[in-house]
């Protein structure tokens, strides 16, 4: 016998009607959107309330009830958008598209113009629409094609560009050939080039020829223009193997060298190694050879432009790299690094270490924890710290490079945290840390590559400053004398030009009115 319920629930189901959906009439006095009205006028309307001005769906639809008249459903609404491409995920790949773009085209010496869905934005439009969603937007990662609603357009550059431009043009298909025809071949965290079926390791020679022009550097500023001098002609013996190997690193270290000495403001200097450079090239390569067309066109261009055009050049290289080795090999991220510094420099070094900081969490996603690749990112955001004078930050990055050196057996990186954990602690008025630190430096270096080596002899230096500030006469001339010795028993080589004939006075005053 059925419960009194069960006959209600019959009955109930039995009444009810079928489950079919009744189309909403429209209201009276409101004008529906014709499909005319939609592609002839509302789209305009819509891309500038929804995509343009960001304000949100709702809102879009009040107005052109409101204002305009125009009445339809969400749903019409949100799949006339997606038609028109204007889905808000959608605008902000536009905008990074924007971003990376612009970036890449601007290191080849290129201003590009875009328009989206028949508007023109502009590189600070599409910046400040990651400030107004407070995120930064992410530099790195493959590069997706154009999207189809977005034009690209370069005006044609005058003719004092046109140097420049096949600068960039030539540096970024070198690069890229370089590797689609097997010259450089990735080996552990660097390239081997092979060059007439040999290969050849060429980066022990090209980082030298860097510390030497490093350490020149340090003693052009001390004003011991006879020891720069002699430094000078051991790091330009090197240019000529360096230039022959037509090596990945060799212009991103030529260019490095050459910020190095304009950003010290000895321009002369630079444009002598430059000069000397482009003689070498002519020498051992035709015309037509993509070195000789981009040191021709380094040298052929004007004084006032180098800067920007050496920063580009370097930008140029760390693109090429991480498109062919991909964006977290080392060689990769070691350029990228130093292009960030080299466009920043030192009077925006918060906005370089925002940059970084967010590089490195991305590697630290990307490799699921730590790897060897963050021990250059995080020596570059100690150098961004020391130089912010954020001395306590800039020691616990030195601490944290040394704690990640068990995973790499290269002495350069544990030199890195070494070096920095000392200038932290001599800034920080650590003096005997700051001490116990450095003299652990020089004891790798002395190891590894012997005192002769430059590195050597600039940190020496370094200790002879710091021992004299602390009162300690005897010990610092013993360390000067040291570094003396080392340099006079180096084989100079080619002179440049820097010095003259005669007494070491004369030499001294001349190089004296170079770099004055």
């Amino acid at each position: 016998m059925e419960s009194l319920n069960a006959r209600k629930k019959a009955l109930v189901i039995g009444n009810r009607p079928p489950n079919r959906r009744v189309p909403h009439a429209p209201l009276p006095n409101k004008k529906w959107a014709t499909p005319k009205d939609w592609d002839e006028y509302i789209q305009a309307q819509v891309t500038r309330l929804y995509h343009t001005e960001d304000r949100p769906l709702r809102e879009v639809m009040d107005i052109m009830a409101s204002e305009y008249g125009h009445h339809a459903t969400k749903r019409m609404y949100i799949s006339r958008i997606q038609a028109w491409g204007l889905v808000k995920n959608k605008k902000e790949e536009d905008m990074l598209y924007i971003i990376r773009k612009s970036d890449q085209r601007e290191a080849m010496g290129k201003k590009t113009s875009f328009i989206v869905h028949g508007r023109p934005v502009d590189y600070q439009e599409a910046y400040h629409y990651f400030q107004r969603k407070g995120k930064a937007p992410s530099l790195t990662g493959p590069r997706p094609p154009t999207p189809p609603h977005i034009v690209c357009r370069t005006p044609s550059p005058p003719p004092t560009l046109r140097v420049p431009e096949q600068l960039f043009f030539t540096i970024n298909n070198f690069y890229d050939g370089s590797f689609e025809n097997k010259h450089w071949v990735p080996n552990g965290d660097t390239c081997l080039s092979i060059k007439a079926g040999v290969t050849l390791d060429n980066q022990n020679i090209i980082e030298t020829f860097g510390a030497y022009c490093t350490t020149a550097l340090t003693f052009l500023n001390e004003k011991k223009y006879a020891d720069a001098r002699r430094i000078l002609s051991i790091a330009c013996g090197l240019i000529r193997p360096v230039i022959e190997a037509e090596d990945h690193m060799t212009l991103w270290c030529m260019c490095d060298t050459f910020c190095l000495f304009k950003g010290e403001g000895y321009s002369e200097i630079m444009l002598l190694i430059l000069r000397y450079i482009y003689g070498l090239v002519s020498l051992y390569f035709p015309k037509n050879h993509p070195w000789a067309v981009i040191w021709h066109s380094l040298v052929s261009i004007a004084h006032e432009d180098m800067d920007d055009a050496i920063i580009k050049a370097y930008k140029c290289v760390a693109d090429s790299l991480a498109r062919s080795l991909g964006t977290y090999y080392p060689t990769a991220v070691n350029c990228f690094c130093d292009s960030l510094d080299r466009e920043h420099g030192p009077g925006r070094r918060d906005a370089e270490e925002a940059i970084l900081r967010k590089f490195l969490a991305e590697s630290q996603k990307f490799f699921g924890g730590d790897h060897t690749v963050q021990i250059r990112i995080l020596s570059r955001i100690a150098i961004c710290a020391r130089d912010q004078g954020h001395h306590e930050e800039h020691e616990a990055i030195a601490l944290e490079i040394i704690r990640l050196i068990p995973l790499r057996s290269k002495p350069y990186d544990l030199l890195h945290g070494l070096l920095h954990c000392s200038t932290a602690r001599y800034n920080l008025g650590k003096f005997a840390g700051a001490e116990e630190k450095l003299l652990e430096a020089l004891e790798v270096m002395k190891q590894e590559w012997g005192k002769q080596h430059a590195w050597y002899i600039n940190y020496a230096r370094k200790y002879a400053v710091w021992l004299r500030g602390w009162g300690r006469e005897a010990e610092a001339e013993e360390f000067e004398a040291d570094t003396a010795r080392l340099i006079d028993l180096e084989d100079v080589g080619p002179d440049i030009d820097l010095d003259s004939k005669g007494d070491d006075r004369e030499e001294d005053a001349e190089l004296e009115d170079i770099i004055s």
